[in-house]
C-alpha cells in the first residue's frame, strides 16, 4: 500500500505483476503499470432491507421526558416481566415461569464401562 487517503488507495504490485484497469469498478493504473489506484465512489446509500424496531415506552409521564414530545425512557422488558408474574404469582407454574430441573442419571441406569458427570445442567455419561 503506497497511500491511504479519503476515497483513495494507492496499491504498487510487485515487479513481475503488471496492473489491469477496471474504470467501471474505480480501478486506474498510473502511467509505469506498477500502481494502481482505486477510487471508491460516493454515491447515494442503498436502501436498507431491514425493518425498524420501535420499543414501546413509558406511558405514565414519570420519566422526566420532554412534555411536549412525550417520555423518553425505553421500558425494560424483564423488568415487565417482573411485574407481570408478581401480578400473577398462580402464572408461574408455566412453561414460561418453570424452574428448570436438570436430568439426572440414576446409578442403576449406568451402563459397565460408563461413569456419570454431575453439572448444574444435568447429568452426563461418559466413558470411564
Amino acid at each position: 500500500i503506497v497511500t491511504v487517503a479519503a476515497g483513495t488507495v494507492s496499491i504498487r504490485y510487485p515487479n513481475n505483476t503488471v496492473c489491469v484497469e477496471f474504470s467501471d469498478r474505480g480501478v486506474s493504473c498510473n502511467e509505469s503499470g506498477d500502481t494502481a489506484d482505486l477510487t471508491l465512489a460516493a454515491s447515494k446509500p442503498l436502501a436498507s432491507s431491514n425493518q425498524s424496531l420501535t420499543l414501546p415506552t413509558q406511558s405514565d409521564g414519570a420519566s422526566g421526558g420532554n412534555p411536549d414530545t412525550g417520555p423518553t425512557d425505553v421500558v425494560n422488558p424483564f423488568a415487565a416481566l417482573r411485574e407481570a408474574q408478581a401480578e400473577n404469582p398462580a402464572d408461574s407454574s408455566t412453561s414460561s415461569g418453570a424452574r428448570f430441573s436438570p436430568r439426572r442419571v440414576a446409578p442403576e441406569d449406568v451402563p459397565p464401562g460408563m461413569r456419570v458427570v454431575s453439572t448444574p445442567f444435568g447429568d452426563r455419561l461418559v466413558e470411564q
